[in-house]
């Protein structure tokens, strides 16, 4: 098997269209099938096999969600890095981990620390964090027959965590557009800009808008509490 040519889509600073954006895309068409998924295992009235196979694939849906995400988020502090500041420096800083480079970023950028309170770092750590469990997963060596409640306990807080994670997927990528302003991604295109809804309504799906609503109050709150702006 042999797959076509790679096809790049040109634009007018003469940049092509990085990862990232089809990096976001998938993310956010992932979790809109888990929750969809989601929707039709609760409706369910119990457990069988038509269930477990929805089971499945909601589960599949969501990892999907969570890996594409930490994708997207390398991938952008990359080409951020790289479009800012040149190659050298974005090649120097990959041996940091993601979190280190948005700190560095945003350190450069603002002249301040971030911290690691706010919003969009928090999500950053929450998603960077699952997905590292799910790209380096280990199997459970022994189990217990006669003993499951620490695996039944493992199991849920396991559960809670990639519920957690799979909320700020798509959040996480929102913010990081937003906490880095909007301008840039206007102009190099490495993720959608969300100052003004022209720029995304037509791109983002519907069912999706809510998580930009709830994005934009997030963001514009831990903006205010920094006092900063790029411009």
């Amino acid at each position: 098997m042999r797959l076509p040519p790679i096809y790049l889509e040109l634009h007018t600073s003469g940049l092509t269209r990085s990862n990232s954006y089809d990096y976001f895309k998938t993310t956010g068409s992932s979790l809109l099938t888990a929750k969809t998924l989601l929707e039709q295992f609760n409706a369910a009235k119990k457990f069988d096999l038509r269930t477990d196979g929805i089971y499945d694939e909601l589960f599949s849906a969501a990892q999907n969600a969570i890996i594409y995400s930490g994708m997207c988020i390398e991938a952008t502090l990359f080409d951020l890095s790289l479009a800012l500041f040149g190659r050298t420096f974005a090649e120097h800083i990959e041996r940091l981990d993601p979190l280190g480079k948005f700190f560095v970023l945003a350190r450069l950028i603002y002249r301040q620390d971030p911290g690691t309170s706010g919003v969009t770092y928090q999500a950053l750590k929450t998603v960077i964090g699952e997905r590292n469990k799910l790209v380096h997963s280990k199997s459970v060596e022994y189990i217990n027959f006669d003993d499951l409640e620490p695996l039944v306990e493992g199991a849920e807080r396991q559960g809670d965590k990639l519920n957690h994670a799979l909320t700020n997927s798509y959040r996480a990528l929102i913010l990081l557009s937003m906490f880095f302003d909007g301008n840039i991604f206007e102009e190099l295109r490495i993720l959608p800009s969300f100052k003004k809804p022209e720029y995304w309504e037509n791109i983002i799906p519907t069912a999706l808008h809510s998580e930009i609503s709830w994005c934009a109050q997030a963001s514009a709150k831990e903006h205010q509490s920094r006092g900063a702006s790029i411009f």
